[in-house]
């Protein structure tokens, strides 16, 4: 046997015997989102009792338990009703733990909860990846262990002659202004041994080898 929700003679929700949900909603409730429409298919709502740091949250889990899996919460910051978004997951034998959060002010934290910057990492090695699919396997890695700033290019040795380039005012070859080559030369103004002349012939614009 199902289960349904009528509102005007007309279907709203539904659940079936397999225990699938359906939803027909074309509005629940009205908002002051930024959002058009100002209309949405699916609301969840706290009870609205003025306390900081309540949440409102949707479950997804796989067991039939509420100990393991992950979960999406909307959480109340102030008594203006800011609102940070935060993302969790469970890891083995733990219960659903924050993972990533959007405050209200755009910012994006990963593993910090109160994130400085717009993207802020915080881990015991944090690092970015970024990983090339032609050729598979080639990456390179921005990683920030003990304060450093550790740049690798290539990290997975995939590539030969790989180097590592500081562009300005433009995103191609033409606007590389320094690069460190495979052997470890950092040159300037020029992506070979050889010293270069600029664009109008004023000569030599030297390197450093």
């Amino acid at each position: 046997r199902s289960v349904d929700l009528y509102f005007n003679g007309s279907k709203k929700f539904e659940t079936t015997t397999d225990g699938t949900i359906t939803t027909g909603i074309a509005t629940v409730v009205s908002t002051t989102a930024a959002d058009s429409s100002n209309a949405y298919n699916f609301v969840v709502r706290g009870n609205d009792n003025g306390t900081d740091d309540e949440s409102a949250q949707i479950f997804l889990g796989a067991i039939n338990a509420t100990t393991r899996g992950t979960a999406i919460a909307a959480q109340r910051k102030s008594s203006s009703n800011n609102h940070d978004l935060i993302f969790k997951t469970s890891g083995v034998g733990a219960v659903p733990t924050e993972r990533l959060r959007v405050t209200s002010a755009g910012s994006v934290g990963i593993g910090s909860a109160i994130p400085a910057q717009a993207l802020d990492i915080l881990n015991a090695n944090p690092a970015i990846r970024l990983t090339d699919t032609d050729p598979a396997g080639v990456f390179s890695q921005i990683d920030g262990a003990g304060g450093d700033l550790i740049l690798a290019a290539d990290g997975g040795a995939g590539s030969s002659n790989s180097f590592i380039s500081l562009r300005v005012d433009g995103t191609d070859g033409n606007a590389e202004k320094i690069r460190i080559d495979s052997s470890g030369r950092l040159l300037i103004n020029t992506d070979t041994s050889r010293i270069v002349e600029d664009s109008v012939g004023n000569g030599p614009q030297g390197k450093i080898q």
